[in-house]
């Protein structure tokens, strides 16, 4: 295969081997296009299974039948609480729909909900093929850029002020390590710059609502996360996150 190789270090537990392992189940699938984002798609651009995940999450072309349709009939079951996820060998495969749109179809759509479609659409166009490795399993798969899950990641911190604590923690944590990592010369922020439908002003927007104008309430959400996610400050947040807004506001 061509592409990118990752490694997967750190999984100790043999969680993240599992999920891989479920998720190589989709090859046996007709889906079409369809990519890995998510807390595995992050482990996987951070080389290193960096915080616990239970779940899956891919995005795919919406299709008649759908994908999750598709899943169901072949090598998984429906989850009862959820119609966006089935459970492939018990793990949970969160499957979320996007099709194209123009900017016409966004003129009525609130800026978070826009960040999500906007977000999630590009993630699926610019998601690039890669072979994963973690323990003995190994799949070939396309995985959302760093830059596609720093616009995800920032939608579902903005988004998430009702959800879990715990789930709010590890989404602004994997927003801080992404960036941490993957922008040290400025390539996230050119990318988002330079994507579609004024995302990177979206995300600029949204990091400067949720961590810039608020510093000391975003460390706080930390707080209920693993001791790593403690030990992140609000100048942390704020030496890492502000420079990429405001580089993007410009």
């Amino acid at each position: 295969m061509s592409g990118e190789r990752i490694v997967l270090a750190g999984d100790a537990d043999g969680v993240a081997a599992r999920l891989v392992h479920a998720l190589a189940q989709l090859a046996d699938v007709n889906l079409g296009p369809y990519a890995l984002i998510g807390g595995l798609a992050v482990m996987c651009r951070l080389a290193a299974v960096h915080r616990v995940t239970q779940d899956v999450d891919t995005v795919t072309e919406m299709t008649v039948p759908t994908a999750i349709e598709m899943i169901v009939s072949t090598i998984g079951e429906l989850d009862p609480s959820n119609p966006n996820r089935v459970l492939i060998e018990g793990v949970k495969l969160d499957v979320i729909d996007t099709e194209t749109f123009s900017y016409e179809d966004l003129g009525d759509v609130d800026q978070q909900s826009q960040l999500f479609v906007v977000g999630h659409r590009w993630a699926l166009d610019t998601a690039t093929e890669t072979e994963v490795t973690v323990g003995m399993e190994t799949i070939s798969i396309r995985v959302a850029t760093p830059a596609a899950l720093v616009a995800m990641k920032t939608c579902a911190v903005r988004g998430r002020r009702s959800r879990e604590p715990h789930k709010r923690a590890s989404d602004l944590y994997d927003l801080y390590r992404l960036v941490l990592e993957h922008d040290r010369a400025g390539q996230i922020g050119d990318r988002l710059a330079n994507a579609p439908f004024g995302l990177g002003n979206l995300v600029a927007d949204s990091i400067r609502m949720i961590v810039i104008n608020e510093p000391e309430r975003a460390a706080r959400l930390l707080f209920d996360g693993s001791p790593e996610m403690r030990a992140v400050t609000a100048d942390d947040l704020l030496d890492v996150l502000g420079p990429l807004a405001a580089r993007l506001a410009t």
